[in-house]
């Protein structure tokens, strides 16, 4: 079965991410019916259940308020460790388990990138570089265990420290603006999607040997890339990186010198970037970005790589093609982007306006918001027409053209995610 997974992908509608994909809405929430572990008397797993999953009239929501709003998740941890770690909920109720199982991924990374920026700053400790490493390392656990339940094998729950989990999140007050409100590229269906196109047309060929993933945006997908390779390539799991790269939400850092020169120690803490300069010579390295318009952050991205000696090459998951068919494409952008993605970039003001109606419990207005998109043309519709335009831009490489045409033959065959909305310039 795994290798079927790699060169033959497995007959989907077996499994529960099939059924879980045609519920999930473009911003990654999924519907399911309420659970008996909505009952009083689950308690206390029906405290977590109800903190977390929302509901409205028989539909539970897997991603309430608390999702988008890390400070409260925080306060309210205890109870959703107590539901996550319950045999009943893994033994009786998947879709329960996923939601939960989500949640506490989404807490944990955001914790993650707290930690990260505090590391990469003057306030650098080096016990708490060692608390971010092992967070790092049970995070990924708890997303091992989230893609086993949608893949439908047996969780390994008994690898989660829990004891620690539920130190760690007590352990920290954090205000809310010291926590991201969401990662752009967070829907699993998505980045499932995007795992399995890159391990079976862009990791051999080019022959990569580890991953950068920019932080905050591309955390989940560097998240869920670790796990993947957990459940189905223990034997050729690849090294993931992460690196505090962007100019959209961080614009106020500066990641060069006066000369050009990167300063690393501003992208990543000191054990990191020490792992990431020894591993990285003379390697095949792929930067996966959330999206990209002008991209400042791959490029960026590129210098770091160059600079200890790799070979970078760089991938979108969106790209703003409506933006490039505006300002005229320049050629630079070819020499940045190896493989841009052809989907289409999704609307940061209608991310917003969902999640504001998320988080005010607005699930009338988030449906109607959600059938308005579902009746946008079909994902292959709106990436053949992407094709298009790329190939009249006339600017790029043959490798990045041909990538392009197996994408969307890959995603026509094998992708379950949504089509997004896109601004139109």
């Amino acid at each position: 079965m795994i290798e079927k997974i790699v060169s033959e992908p497995p007959r989907l509608e077996t499994l529960p991410l099939f059924s879980l994909a045609n519920a999930t809405d473009q911003l990654g929430v999924f519907r399911f019916h309420n659970s008996v572990f909505y009952k009083e008397q689950c308690y206390p797993v029906f405290e977590g259940v109800r903190k977390f999953i929302p509901t409205r009239d028989n539909l539970s929501y897997s991603k309430g308020y608390r999702y988008f709003a890390l400070d409260k998740a925080i306060l309210s941890s205890d109870s959703l460790i107590e539901a996550c770690r319950s045999p009943l909920i893994l033994a009786e109720d998947k879709m329960v388990a996923c939601a939960l199982y989500e949640n506490l991924t989404n807490l944990t990374m955001g914790l993650i990138n707290y930690l990260w920026d505090y590391c990469t700053t003057d306030h650098y400790s080096g016990n708490l570089v060692t608390i971010l490493t092992s967070l790092i390392e049970t995070t990924t656990n708890i997303a091992r265990v989230h893609i086993e339940l949608l893949y439908g094998l047996e969780p390994s729950a008994n690898l989660i420290d829990w004891q620690w989990i539920a130190w760690i999140l007590n352990s920290f007050s954090v205000k809310s603006n010291h926590f991201r409100t969401f990662r752009e590229i967070d829907n699993k269906v998505k980045i499932i999607d995007e795992i399995l196109f890159l391990r079976n047309h862009v990791i051999d060929e080019f022959k990569i040997q580890s991953l950068l993933f920019p932080l905050y945006g591309a955390l989940s997908l560097g998240v869920y890339w670790s796990a993947y390779d957990l459940v189905f390539f223990p034997n050729d799991a690849k090294k993931v990186f992460y690196a505090k790269v962007g100019y959209h939400d961080q614009g106020g850092i500066h990641y060069t010198d006066h000369c050009g020169g990167i300063l690393i120690e501003r992208i990543m803490p000191v054990i990191f970037r020490e792992k990431f300069k020894l591993s990285i010579r003379e390697q095949n390295i792929l930067v996966v970005d959330d999206n990209f318009a002008r991209a400042d952050t791959l490029s960026t991205c590129r210098k770091l790589i160059d600079s200890y000696g790799g070979l970078p090459f760089c991938r979108s998951v969106e790209s703003s093609w409506s933006y490039f068919k505006h300002v005229k494409c320049s050629s630079t952008i070819a020499d940045i982007v190896d493989f841009p993605s052809l989907r289409t970039y999704f609307h940061h003001s209608k991310q917003a306006e969902m999640l504001g109606l998320i988080s005010n419990d607005h699930w009338e207005q988030y449906e109607k918001s959600i059938d308005y998109m579902n009746r946008l043309p079909h994902l292959a519709l709106q990436m053949c027409a992407n094709l298009h335009n790329a190939i009249d831009f006339g600017i790029w490489k043959d490798y990045t053209v041909s990538m392009m045409c197996k994408e969307l033959d890959f995603a026509l065959s094998f992708w379950l995610e949504k089509s997004m909305p896109e601004k139109k310039y």
